[in-house]
């Protein structure tokens, strides 16, 4: 699965959120895509410009591949926490598959 499509995939799982809920609805969309994939055995990479940024667009694109040079915000590494403990914490799944660059 390339990174569009789970991008795809997640922004189809958090389309009815309002602006106030939209960072922890897309999160928990992000964990479910992510636990599907993994669950199915299959390696799920995340970018390290993969960031939020509903601001800028009304959350309707979730990752932007002009960000490729973009550094490291805190929000991305807390969105990165998120989800890598609530793989673990939740489903008990190892992040063997699980690579976030």
């Amino acid at each position: 699965m390339t990174f569009d499509e789970l991008g795809d995939r997640i922004l189809e799982r958090s389309e009815s959120v309002t602006s106030r809920r939209v960072v922890s609805e897309v999160t928990t969309a992000m964990v479910d895509v992510i636990r599907e994939e993994l669950l199915k055995g299959e390696k799920v990479v995340i970018p390290r410009w993969a960031t939020f940024y509903s601001r800028m667009n009304r959350g309707r694109r979730y990752w932007h591949p002009h960000f490729k040079e973009y550094r490291e915000s805190k929000a991305h590494k807390r969105l990165k926490m998120r989800v890598c403990k609530s793989l673990e914490k939740e489903y008990g799944l190892s992040q063997n598959n699980l690579e976030i660059t």
